[in-house]
């Protein structure tokens, strides 16, 4: 096994760096929906896309708490590969969804920006806690 030593703390603080930029674009999701839309839309199209952001952002937080809560109690926090992966998709997350704050990018780059940022490091952690607490691999 490789020394995650490192790794801890660095996790820990990019999964707390994106779960705060998610409850933040929640918040503000009205604005951060009229800032990816054009400026002529109906209002069927707007309510539309508000409803998925929202429903995707609310998807996000949920699963960085089940992440950060597996991590917390240790399920998760030593294995090199699920830290690895963590910090990787959790960071570039980070970065990704302050560009799409900032630049005012298309509402459906939110889609590949959770695919790559949120869904890869939870199946993975799911399959460490799998195999932690089913297969007793510690």
């Amino acid at each position: 096994m490789y020394n995650t030593a490192g790794l801890i703390p660095a996790r820990f603080l990019i999964l707390i760096a994106h779960f705060t930029i998610c409850v933040t674009l929640l918040w503000n999701s009205r604005e951060s929906v009229k800032s990816c839309l054009p400026e002529m839309i109906t209002d069927q199209a707007y309510n539309s896309h508000h409803t998925q952001l929202v429903t995707g952002l609310s998807v996000a937080i949920t699963m960085i708490c089940f992440e950060l809560f597996a991590f917390l109690i240790g399920l998760t926090m030593f294995n090199s590969t699920s830290a690895l992966l963590s910090v990787g998709g959790h960071a570039s997350s980070c970065v990704l969804l302050c560009y799409f704050i900032l630049d005012s990018w298309q509402c459906g780059w939110f889609w590949w920006i959770f695919a790559f940022g949120s869904v890869l490091p939870i199946l993975n952690d799911v399959c460490v806690v799998f195999d932690v607490l089913i297969n007793k691999k510690y």
